[in-house]
């Protein structure tokens, strides 16, 4: 009953880019677009403007994921005829954020802005088989109207409660839409990675060592170079903690992002079945079927607020987040001593997850030749090799419980 005796507050959202915008259909757009909400209110004379709370999925202090926003959310893509571009439903399966949000404040004529974060290898795939370069598109709202939580909270009636209250509103959506021109861009080499833990017992302390490995491998058919260091390895809250998603399998709503800052933590960089090195070098160059291995040692304790857990802990590679900043074509120039600053930017390589060992189950299954699996033509087979490698849970590897490891 609360709910109805507060006074519905009114909100608009708009849609905020440059004039001069341009979507590469490997890269992304070419500057910042941004969601803004704002208060459509008109305070009374000598009066302050109200106070608006609000919540909604994604607006919040995070970028807001472009995945969602073309697919779930409230943007869309229009062609020149005032078609709108569908992106298929199955797209939004690499969309983890659904229903993130966080409590927000509005007042006066102040406008909260939410930009979009990059956009991903998933949607830009879709986006390729729907956009043609040299032509151009306008992106928008797709209702007049966006549902949203808010409340007037200085009209006495109390605060809005995140999960507790259903004040939901219908926010104006601005009808204007940004137009922008399509790029036919530069391809953007294929990397799987592969993801897997280890522990070794320490000589003191409470905790063993535990390790986590990630094997990337590269699927492009042209030699490619990788500026190192990259910041996406960095071992901070930008770096990993940002791509390898850590949960408890008993309560899949909950997450916890891998604590990185402690100092002085190992890590090691091997090509193929070379020698490790202690130090990482200052570029990796791959051929087809190349693969690095990146070793790490991981926090003594393990998670944020998380000095002992009572089951076993998931850790997964988050493709969207994961990847590599800066890389080149070797056979376009040789060079690998360039400053950072003049590597061309190509955009992000994502790592594409892949079940740890793959490459030994398929040597053994093509060994064994089972009838009548191999009857099949090898695409066939490869087909079906691949629904089993990219497959739910593959890039999940598993820390056996801190807890049991104390007395090591």
């Amino acid at each position: 009953m609360e709910a109805k005796l507060r006074k519905e507050p009114r909100l608009a959202l708009s849609v905020a880019s440059s004039q001069t915008l341009s979507l590469d259909l490997w890269k992304g757009f070419s500057d910042p677009v941004s969601i803004n909400v704002l208060s459509a209110e008109s305070p009374l004379d000598g009066e302050l403007p109200p106070l608006i709370e609000y919540i909604s999925a994604c607006l919040d202090w995070h970028k807001v994921p472009p995945l969602w926003a073309f697919t779930t959310g409230p943007l869309a893509i229009w062609d020149q005829s005032g078609k709108q571009i569908s992106i298929k439903s199955h797209v939004t399966s690499g969309c983890e954020s659904l229903d993130r949000g966080s409590l927000q404040y509005l007042r006066g004529e102040r406008v909260n802005s939410y930009e979009l974060g990059r956009m991903s290898r998933i949607l830009l795939k879709a986006l390729r088989s729907k956009l043609k370069p040299g032509i151009s598109y306008c992106l928008g709202f797709k209702e007049r109207t966006y549902p949203m939580r808010a409340v007037q909270s200085d009209s006495g009636f109390g605060r809005l409660r995140p999960g507790a209250d259903d004040c939901w509103v219908d926010v104006a959506c601005d009808s204007r839409r940004a137009w922008f021109e399509v790029v036919a861009g530069k391809k953007i080499p294929r990397v799987q990675a592969a993801l897997s833990t280890y522990k070794t017992s320490r000589c003191s302390g409470a905790y063993p060592v535990h390790w986590v490995t990630i094997k990337i491998t590269s699927l492009d058919k042209r030699p490619i170079a990788v500026k190192m260091p990259d910041p996406n390895f960095e071992m901070n809250h930008e770096g990993l903690s940002q791509w390898l998603y850590v949960h408890d399998p008993s309560k899949p709503s909950v997450s916890y992002p891998l604590r990185c800052e402690d100092e002085g933590r190992q890590q090691t960089w091997q090509r193929n079945n070379e020698e490790c090195l202690r130090t990482c070098p200052k570029a990796l160059t791959f051929q087809h079927g190349t693969s690095w291995t990146f070793r790490f040692e991981a926090p003594a304790k393990g998670w944020s607020d998380r000095p002992n857990v009572e089951s076993d802990l998931d850790i997964q590679i988050l493709a969207d987040q994961s990847g590599f900043s800066t890389w080149k074509y070797l056979d376009e120039d040789l060079g690998l001593e360039e400053a950072p600053d003049q590597w061309p930017s190509n955009g992000r390589i994502e790592f594409e997850p892949i079940l740890h060992g793959w490459d030994e189950i398929e040597e053994m299954l093509e060994g064994e030749q089972p009838l009548p699996f191999f009857s099949l033509p090898i695409e066939l087979r490869q087909m079906i090799y691949d629904y089993l490698k990219y497959g739910e849970g593959a890039g999940l590897a598993k820390f056996t419980r801190w807890d049991e490891l104390q007395e090591l």
